[in-house]
Parts: structure tokens; sequence; C-alpha cells
């Protein structure tokens, strides 16, 4: 968490990113092979944890900082008091952001 602070403060890459933390996440365990329980059933699968992950958790909580930030500054706005929800629409979009594609509400819906 505090390499995700770090990293979005001085607005570092990816890569430096994965750099700086992949020794200190294979001390953990956190990378790599690993063996995993499913507390269910009891089965042991074994699974890689690699940069794919990595570049997950950064990508996510890089685009919720950005997104954080540009709504406070979007709040500011006198003048545009309407924001308009826009999915991706991709194959892989879930069905319920498909169905609010172009939606528009008042910027002080709770929604």
């Amino acid at each position: 968490h505090d390499a995700l602070l770090k990293a979005q403060k001085d607005g570092v890459g990816f890569n430096e990113f994965k750099k700086g933390l992949k020794a200190t996440l294979s001390d953990k365990g956190w990378y790599g092979k690993k063996d995993i329980v499913n507390p269910l059933t009891g089965e042991v699968r074994s699974i890689n944890i690699n940069s794919s992950r990595l570049k997950t958790i950064y990508t996510t909580n890089m685009q919720r900082a950005y997104n954080l930030s540009r709504a406070k500054v979007m709040m500011n706005y006198t003048y545009k008091t309407y924001w308009l929800y826009k999915s991706a629409k991709l194959s892989t979009s879930r069905s319920s952001h498909s169905k609010m594609h172009n939606v528009a509400i008042h910027k002080d819906d709770a929604w």
C-alpha cells in the first residue's frame, strides 16, 4: 500500500513500481509460485502470482486515484451540472455497465 501511495505521489510508472516491489513481495510469499487451499473444498492448487496480477493492482489503484481527483475538480464546475456515464462497451464489460451507457445524471445525484 505504501508503495502504491509513493508511486502515485511521485508519478512512478509500472515497471519502476514492479522493480521496487518484486523482492519484498517474493520474501513475503506474495510473488511467484504458491500453493493455495480452497477453504470450502480443501482443494489445493498451485498458482503463479506474477507481474500481470501486480499490473492489475497498480492500474486499478492509479485509475481510482485519478478518478477521485477528477471528480473533485468536476464538482467545482459551476457550469457543468450534468455528467454523462460512458461504458467502454467491450465484450468483457459487465452488462450492468453497458446498460448504463449514455445515462445523464445531475452531479449531486447519489448514484
